[in-house]
C-alpha cells in the first residue's frame, strides 16, 4: 500500500512530468518553469524530483532563484543534446553573440549567461531561441524585425505564422504523448519508461 508522502509525491513528479513533456522528447529544446516547493512532513517534493529527473543523462535542470512569497523556484528544464544543437544553429548563434553572448560557444557558458540575464532586473527575451520558438518570433518580438504581430499561441507569431504553428503544434503533440503515458503509470518507477 503506498503512503500518503508517495501518493503525493507521485502526482507531484507526474504534474510536473506533463509540464515538460516537449522538452522530455527533446522537442522543445528549454522550458522556464515556476516549480511549487511541497513538502510532505520532511521531505521536499522538488528536491526529490529532481534527482528522478536528473537521472535521465538528456534531460538538465538549472535553478533560477526562488519567487518571493509564493514558496516557488524559477526552473528552466532543458534537453542537452537538443537545445545545444538549437543553439549552434548558425542564425541563432550569430544573434545571441550579437546581444552579447560568449564569442566562444559551449552550451554551460551559455546556459550562464541566461542565468545571470534572468537573475536581472531586466527580463531577457531572447530566451525564446532558447525555447525553440523561430528566431523570427524573438526578433519580432524584441523589435528587432519590423513584422506584424501574426497570431498567438505559446508565444506571439510575427510575419508568415506558418512555422510558428508548425512548432506549436509540434510542441503540444509531445506534451500529449508523455500525458497519455503518464495516464498508464502506476507505480512510480514506471516514471523513468517515459522518460
Amino acid at each position: 500500500m503506498l503512503s500518503n508522502h508517495n501518493i503525493c509525491n507521485k502526482e507531484y513528479l507526474k504534474s510536473l512530468l506533463s509540464n515538460i513533456g516537449a522538452t522530455i522528447m527533446g522537442v522543445k529544446p528549454a522550458e522556464l518553469r515556476s516549480v511549487i516547493l511541497s513538502r510532505c512532513g520532511n521531505c521536499l517534493y522538488w528536491q526529490d524530483c529532481k534527482k528522478s529527473l536528473l537521472e535521465h543523462q538528456d534531460l538538465g535542470v538549472l535553478e533560477i532563484g526562488e519567487v518571493e512569497k509564493q514558496n516557488k523556484i524559477k526552473v528552466l528544464f532543458y534537453h542537452r543534446f537538443s537545445l545545444d544543437r538549437h543553439l549552434k544553429a548558425k542564425h541563432n548563434l550569430k544573434f545571441l553573440r550579437e546581444i552579447g553572448y560568449p564569442k566562444n560557444y559551449s552550451l554551460d557558458s551559455y546556459l550562464k549567461h541566461l542565468k545571470r540575464r534572468l537573475e536581472s532586473n531586466e527580463f531577457p527575451h531572447e530566451i525564446g531561441v532558447f525555447f525553440g520558438y523561430p528566431l523570427k518570433d524573438v526578433l519580432g518580438f524584441m523589435g528587432y524585425l519590423n513584422l506584424d504581430t501574426s497570431d498567438c499561441g505559446e508565444w506571439r507569431f510575427y510575419g508568415n505564422k506558418r512555422v510558428s504553428q508548425l512548432q506549436q503544434k509540434r510542441f503540444e503533440e509531445a506534451r500529449d504523448y508523455v500525458k497519455e503515458r503518464l495516464d498508464d503509470i502506476e507505480d512510480s518507477k514506471e516514471f523513468y519508461e517515459v522518460i
